[in-house]
């Protein structure tokens, strides 16, 4: 929400020539925006790694925004370098193909602006170095885990799931609302919006804004063009949302910000004619609200039995002690090995309940001998948890 808000006063700051009262709105606005989003919210609640993503991609975009200002001390912009490195190593290392793609707007106009002699030298030695440091330690941690180079744990994805395999191929005219949410999705974004982003992002290509709005922009049209090439989540969503697109949330933020801050403005001005000044941010006021009126009942209850029946063992398994709960296929709407269930045990090596899933009798003999004397209990498909 920060990096977004200090974005969004930029951009309006460009796209309103400096406007003090539009720029001071126009980080709330998008902040706001963001933090009401849907799918937002629901992907903020889970462990995927989509938002952390999304974190990372508004603050490179911000570092390098102000390291190409003209004004600025040397050590204020390699200060902002840093935040650069860091960031961008971090977003290439959390989804290597979504930091691959949202770099590639980062990436360009970096090279233009060192081109131009709009970075400063120190700003440039900062960047690489936290970028080497922590692209370095990442690559190390990585083979230290997998055993092998420029691998990532997406790797060992189909020796849990053999369904669960990356892919690309040319989507059929039906599948292209997956790969660019128009029908299927874009009402998940609400409060943001597709238009409404790319309306504020059209009003900033001017002046310093214009920086911005190629990188938000590029970044987002290289990631929407990757991921509708890709087979992987085409036709659900597993109750997120499109999550796989949830860097778009960027763009949107800060374009609803700059759209939205003149009739915020123009609303507080001292003026006789209330309804002609006020009249166009009530609208959107109004439309914000029906919209969340409308859609939250459709969303939120699906997400909410989504979860429930993930959750259903653990939450049936509270009051046990010292047991063994046995999770069969078909207990819950997921696979068994898709579900987090346990404490880690080398950490917390007596817990007062080990789940376990059923793959046979090599299972069976492993938990009898590493936790002899506990209870067993199995967990049924119809929600009930019972003893053996």
């Amino acid at each position: 929400a920060a990096g977004v808000a200090r974005l969004a006063r930029r951009a309006a700051a460009a796209a309103c020539g400096g406007r003090r009262d539009v720029v001071v709105a126009a980080g709330p606005i998008a902040a706001l925006a963001l933090v009401g989003s849907n799918t937002v919210l629901i992907n903020g609640g889970s462990r995927y790694s989509h938002v952390f993503v999304c974190v990372c991609f508004a603050w490179s975009v911000e570092a390098l925004s102000e390291m190409s200002q003209p004004r600025g001390s040397s050590r204020s912009t390699a200060g902002w370098g840093v935040v650069l490195g860091v960031a961008s190593s971090w977003l290439l290392a959390t989804r290597p193909a979504d930091g691959g793609m949202l770099g590639v707007g980062l990436f360009f106009y970096f090279l233009y602006a060192l081109a131009r002699r709009r970075l400063a030298w120190r700003a440039v030695l900062s960047t690489a170095v936290s970028f080497a440091i922590w692209g370095g330690f990442s690559l190390v941690l990585l083979r230290l885990q997998l055993g092998k180079w420029f691998a990532t744990g997406y790797s060992l994805t189909a020796e849990f799931q053999a369904w669960s395999k990356f892919g690309m191929s040319t989507p059929k005219l039906g599948e292209l609302k997956w790969g660019i949410p128009l029908a299927t999705g874009s009402y998940c974004w609400w409060p943001l919006a597709p238009a409404i982003g790319l309306c504020g992002l059209l009003a900033t290509l001017r002046r310093d804004g214009r920086r911005v709005a190629f990188m938000l922009s590029l970044g987002s049209i290289a990631l929407l063009t990757f991921y509708t090439f890709v087979d992987f989540g085409r036709g659900w969503d597993f109750g997120y949302g499109p999550r796989y697109r949830l860097p778009l949330v960027v763009p949107m933020a800060v374009g609803t910000g700059v759209a939205l801050a003149p009739l915020w403005a123009a609303a507080r001005a001292r003026s006789r004619r209330a309804i002609a000044v006020g009249g166009p941010a009530l609208l959107a006021m109004a439309a914000v609200v029906m919209g969340v009126a409308r859609i939250a009942p459709l969303i939120y209850p699906y997400n909410h039995d989504e979860v429930q029946g993930r959750n259903f063992v653990i939450e049936g398994a509270e009051k046990l002690t010292n047991a063994i709960v046995w999770i069969e296929p078909g207990t819950t709407t997921a696979d068994p090995r898709d579900l987090t269930q346990n404490y880690p045990l080398e950490l917390y090596p007596s817990p007062p309940v080990i789940f376990v899933v059923d793959k046979g009798e090599d299972m069976i003999r492993c938990v009898s001998d590493q936790y002899p004397g506990r209870k067993w209990y199995r967990s049924l498909v119809s929600g009930k948890i019972v003893p053996e």
